[in-house]
Order: C-alpha cells, then structure tokens, then sequence
C-alpha cells in the first residue's frame, strides 16, 4: 500500500486513527474513547509518502505508522504542525504559542517527521495527470522510489514465507 500525503492539511485526529487501525493492531494505537476503531484488516507492507506540506493529522499518521513499525516513510521532512497552535498573551507586547494537543494524542512530540528514506526532489504530480497518462508514475521520483521500494519488500516478503 503506498499512501501519499505529500499535500495533507486536516486536523481530523480521530478520522486518522481509525484509518491507521485497519493498518496496525490495536496495541500500537493510541486508543479512541466511545469511538468503533475498526480491526486491522491489512498487513501489507505500507509506504507513506510525506513532504514539506504535509501537516496535522497527515503527520500523525505518519508518526504513528513509523512508531508501530508497521510503515516506512520516505519522502522529506514535514512542517512540524502536528496540532493547531493557540497563542497565550503574556503581556502586552508578547505571546506565547502552544500547541493544542488532544489528550489522547499526548505522548507524540510536536515536531517534524523525518523520512525513513529521504528523496530530494518530492515534487507531486496532479492525480489528474498521474491517472490519466500512462507512465507518468515514473515522473514523480518519490512516488516511483515508493513504487520501486514495495515490490522488493514484497518479493522479500514472499521470499520469507
């Protein structure tokens, strides 16, 4: 599975739990108080593709899938914006700004996510482009390397079963 979220903006912390449950077992996961988390439905090797946009929720899933050691991520580094910041007036001339952790989510640092495998050149290619034009895989280098990266780690895979 390759999930690319090179341009991944939201701040829906529960949303990207639940996604990663159907990646990780449960054990690894922050859990979700009153919230159904699915089961793990797939145990294939998982590539996330992050870059210099990449914010929020899009960054904790990346944490969270490299902590569970159930996904390698390759890409750049991110923002650093895992939460939204709220400023705090001190006086009248400063501010401090703090981010605004959800408490389940407490124990993941508020800072940028570094790459597994770092490629220089990540730039995206429009999935207009990437769908409709035959080829145009090989265009975006982060996207081929990922390609490239999970069919050896499935013929490892296969090779060791």
């Amino acid at each position: 599975i390759i999930i690319d979220l090179r341009n991944c903006r939201g701040n829906n912390y529960e949303e990207t739990l639940q996604a990663l449950s159907l990646l990780c077992s449960s054990e690894k996961l922050p859990i979700l108080d009153e919230v159904d988390e699915p089961e793990q439905v797939f145990d294939l090797p998982t590539i996330v593709i992050i870059g210099k946009e990449t914010q929020g929720a899009g960054e904790v899933f990346a944490s969270l899938i490299s902590r569970a050691k159930q996904g390698l991520t390759i890409g750049q580094t991110t923002t650093g914006n895992l939460f939204p910041y709220r400023q705090i007036a001190v006086n009248d001339q400063a501010y401090l700004t703090i981010p605004e952790v959800p408490d389940i989510l407490a124990g993941i640092p508020s800072r940028p996510v570094q790459p597994a495998i770092k490629v220089t050149d990540s730039k995206q290619i429009p999935y207009e482009k990437l769908s409709d034009t035959q080829g145009s895989e090989k265009t975006d280098k982060c996207l081929a390397k990922a390609i490239d990266l999970l069919i050896s780690l499935n013929a490892i895979r296969q090779k060791w079963q």
